[in-house]
């Protein structure tokens, strides 16, 4: 599997289809967009952005509109998340904002939940490599630094300082 194209709409300013070979690198000047793009496989990926939190809140921080939308696809499979954020005001002129989210996933297999689709994305995504932009990772406080690590595997493993040093030494540095 390898991703053929990642689509972003409202992300930082930016909407754009980018086509991709599986041997890419992404250059540009500042400002370009390369972290943008890399930020869209990572919440089209995994639903959120590693580092920048997990909350709806969190993730709708990069929206540049009332609706964001990020996708992946892939040369046998395809999805895409929408994220839109309503504003109400109450009757005391108090607002209040909610963000949703809605997945679409091509071909579909017959998933209907949230957690259905997010399995499926799993399944068919798997494992792919990291990007990171060094600059700002070292420019992270240490405890941001260690939450960026942490989120890149979600909460399945019990991490620990050692775990972190072993995981780094085995599959970064090999």
């Amino acid at each position: 599997m390898k991703i053929t194209k990642i689509v972003m709409e409202n992300i930082k300013g930016q909407t754009a289809e980018q086509p991709l070979t599986g041997r890419d690198i992404i250059v540009g000047r500042n400002g370009a967009g390369k972290t943008t793009r890399m930020q869209t496989i990572g919440l089209a990926a995994l639903g959120y952005v590693p580092g920048k939190g997990k909350t709806a809140a969190d993730t709708f921080e990069l929206a540049s509109d009332n609706t964001m939308t990020v996708g992946i696809e892939t040369d046998s499979f395809g999805f895409s998340r929408k994220f839109v954020k309503k504003t109400t005001i109450d009757k005391l002129g108090r607002e209040s904002a909610k963000i949703t989210q809605a997945i679409n996933i091509s071909p579909s297999a017959g998933e209907r939940t949230i957690k259905q689709k997010e399995e499926r994305i799993r399944d068919e995504i798997g494992d792919f490599p990291a990007m990171l932009d060094f600059g700002a990772f070292i420019a992270l406080s240490d405890t941001g630094k260690r939450d960026f690590i942490y989120n890149l595997s979600g909460n399945q493993f019990a991490w620990s300082r050692e775990r972190v040093e072993k995981v780094l030494k085995d599959q970064v540095l090999s």
